[in-house]
């Protein structure tokens, strides 16, 4: 009876590299802007037509978002334009009478869950780095969660940051809006079509099914 839509971070491009400065369709002003239009109208059409009692938006912050020149460690969420997106939609939708929603939107860079009794992690995953050896992004990835799991007693992670989809037993890497970019084709990605993750829930058995959700 409840959804949960978890919003990975990297809604928009900020001008975090000299090349996004020349190469950005717009400001990040500007993507911010069209990134609220069209999250709101999303979250309102599930909202009207889902028949479910309640919808979870967990919101953590990616690394594009970002207003300084490098990712900072203490204060990420104060200077990332998708954090205050973040707070606006909540707020948005509390106005608009969206009573079904409930959103976690955490100062920090991970969010944890707990859905049937048990932890859930939520992160972009700007902080996992490897991923150019043989087994790929799913060996630091492996890494990190065994470490992080045992610190916050977690059972599964949801991340995004890697363009890719992945999933296993530990972890979901979610697929990219974006698609197959200049970026992916110049350190020789798999290609992958424009992509999102879903899957459900079961509280016997966990994750029962999985699908990727094609934009193209």
């Amino acid at each position: 009876n409840s959804i949960v839509i978890g919003v990975l971070g990297d809604l928009i491009n900020n001008y975090i590299h000299e090349e996004l400065q020349q190469t950005n369709a717009m400001t990040p002003l500007d993507a911010i802007s069209d990134m609220k239009t069209i999250l709101l109208s999303g979250l309102k059409y599930v909202h009207d037509n889902a028949n479910v009692d309640k919808i979870t938006v967990v919101w953590v912050c990616g690394n594009h978002g970002r207003s300084s020149h490098k990712s900072q460690f203490s204060n990420f969420t104060q200077m990332s334009h998708e954090y205050y997106l973040g707070v606006d939609i909540k707020t948005m939708c509390e106005v608009l009478g969206l009573k079904k929603f409930e959103f976690v939107i955490p100062r920090s860079e991970m969010a944890i869950l707990e859905m049937f009794g048990k932890r859930y992690l939520f992160t972009h995953g700007t902080r996992i780095k490897g991923g150019g050896g043989v087994g790929g992004i799913a060996v630091p990835i492996s890494r990190y969660f065994n470490r992080i799991a045992r610190a916050l007693d977690i059972v599964y992670m949801f991340i995004g940051h890697f363009h890719q989809s992945v999933k296993n037993k530990q972890f979901l890497v979610n697929g990219s809006v974006v698609g197959y970019s200049p970026y992916a084709m110049g350190n020789g990605c798999d290609y992958e079509p424009p992509q999102q993750s879903m899957l459900i829930l079961d509280s016997k058995r966990g994750i029962t099914a999985y699908n990727e959700v094609y934009l193209d």
